[in-house]
């Protein structure tokens, strides 16, 4: 049985579903299993496969059903406007909080830390390893250009995402994002110009233009099973690059975007990706 929990920690999780029935159900049964029960609202871009039903076998959770795929960042701010706790945990639905804890202790660290606008946990693989994109900095020119060099020479990322301790960053991954409601309705919710792809990097920077920290918390980890098909689907790679345009169009002004538009074939090519993504 749940603790209860105090007001100052209650919390609501917002999970946007797009035909994840095969995977949702795992993860809103971690959630049911949580030490501090959240209230859930599952957003769904309207789904063909069944995610609805499954949502409906469970009456304690709130649906909203959109009419047609409105995207991340659309569907985040739908299930915002319904949130009326002190903090909103944005949740993907092919993940899984293995440790009843987890949740409780993501609350915690926010509640701890008053200057904390957004936190998020290490993800790990189904097998346990760590998996990597989890934070990281602003990707301007200079470190998508150290990025790459990284790969080019030492075959690895520009960050240790194994690292035991809690870092204040720049940006933390969507999947798990657990922020203060009053953050982010203060920065006007989710950017939905952004259909996919980079909305979190932009969320995680206005809330720091806006005077909050964000943090990278690996003492809460929690399963993530997508991210690896990613790679090899060529509408969502153009998807991703026409994000990352996007982007920088909007934070890093007109010469960066353009150069970026410039340079990024060759360093698509630069770092084995080439072909992958039209822009």
């Amino acid at each position: 049985m749940g603790i209860v929990s105090a007001e100052e920690d209650r919390v609501t999780v917002i999970i946007v579903t797009y035909n994840n029935a095969a995977v949702l159900p795992a993860c809103l049964d971690s959630l049911a299993e949580q030490t501090l029960p959240p209230a859930v609202i599952v957003v769904d871009n309207a789904s063909s496969d069944g995610t609805v039903d499954e949502v409906r076998r469970r009456p304690y959770i709130r649906l909203v059903s959109l009419d047609s795929n409105r995207g991340f960042s659309a569907a985040n701010n739908r299930g915002c406007a319904l949130v009326a706790t002190p903090f909103v945990l944005f949740l993907n639905p092919d993940t899984c909080l293995q440790e009843a804890t987890a949740l409780e202790h993501l609350v915690r660290f926010l509640r701890d830390h008053p200057r904390i606008g957004a936190a998020a946990p290490r993800l790990v693989w189904p097998d346990g390893t760590i998996q990597p994109y989890a934070f990281g900095d602003d990707p301007t020119l200079w470190y998508i250009c150290r990025r790459a060099l990284c790969r080019l020479l030492k075959g690895q990322g520009r960050h240790d995402w194994a690292t035991p301790a809690p870092q204040r960053v720049d940006w933390v991954a969507g999947t798990c994002l657990l922020a203060r409601g009053e953050a982010v309705r203060a920065i006007g919710g989710w950017d939905e110009s952004f259909f996919l792809y980079f909305e979190d990097n932009d969320l995680c920077r206005r809330l720091r233009t806006a005077g909050w920290e964000v943090w990278y918390n690996p003492t809460v980890q929690i399963t993530h099973l997508g991210g690896q098909a990613d790679y090899q689907d060529i509408p969502r790679r153009r998807l991703y690059y026409k994000s990352m345009l996007r982007y920088y169009r909007k934070h890093e002004g007109l010469l960066a975007w353009a150069i970026l538009a410039i340079l990024l074939r060759p360093y698509l090519w630069l770092t084995g990706m080439a072909g992958s993504a039209a822009v």
